[in-house]
């Protein structure tokens, strides 16, 4: 709106701290055109009048954007999207013994805040509960696997490193919507042989 381009440090998506007198001037801009409108709400029908107050409150937050801000410990949203890939490359690579999230750090060179932080800007979640998502999927692999089908629940959720049985009922079941011990009986179920009995003659 000012024949300009917005300030460079926008495009780093970064969060900024608003002094409490400007957010104040923010809400109540806000709430003043909100009870006109309502008042009047007609206001919106008129194409000229719907243009002046959109350009009302663009003009606010424009005022209310700084020029510059210290982008230089920041790294790209690319550079960020790497780390993750990078990351889940190494906790898939060996599904049957995932690595830890410090084992994870310490291969790609990164702390675990930083890690942390990453996975939440670009998959909005943290690394432990996509490493935990990993684990559970290992449990249901081997849980439907019939060349595991002689081993219990509690000794394939071990081997994938859940130790609190319940918690880990819990977690699978909040994953897949049942029962580890479900997918576990429906497994054998379909494993044993189809036996058919066929009509005696007389």
């Amino acid at each position: 709106m000012y024949q300009k381009p917005l300030s460079a440090w926008l495009q780093e998506q970064v969060v900024v701290q608003s002094s409490h007198a400007l957010a104040n001037s923010l809400r109540a801009t806000h709430l003043g055109l909100s009870e006109r409108i309502r008042q009047a709400p007609n206001l919106l029908s008129d194409a000229h009048m719907g243009m002046r107050l959109r350009d009302m409150i663009l003009m606010e937050w424009i005022e209310a954007i700084p020029a510059r801000v210290d982008t230089s410990g920041l790294r790209t949203v690319a550079a960020r999207k790497r780390v993750v890939e990078r990351a889940c490359e190494l906790m898939l690579d060996c599904p049957s013994e995932p690595m830890s999230i410090l084992q994870v750090c310490s291969r790609i060179g990164s702390s675990p805040s930083k890690l942390t932080y990453c996975f939440r800007d670009v998959l909005g979640i943290t690394p432990v509960k996509y490493l935990r998502s990993v684990r559970l999927n290992g449990v249901r692999r081997d849980l439907r696997n019939p060349a595991l089908s002689d081993r219990g629940v509690q000794d394939v959720a071990a081997r994938w490193g859940f130790w609190h049985l319940g918690e880990f009922s819990a977690l699978y079941r909040l994953q897949f919507g049942e029962l580890p011990s479900e997918t576990l009986r429906s497994a054998r179920q379909s494993s044993l042989p189809n036996c058919r009995t066929d009509p005696v003659l007389q």
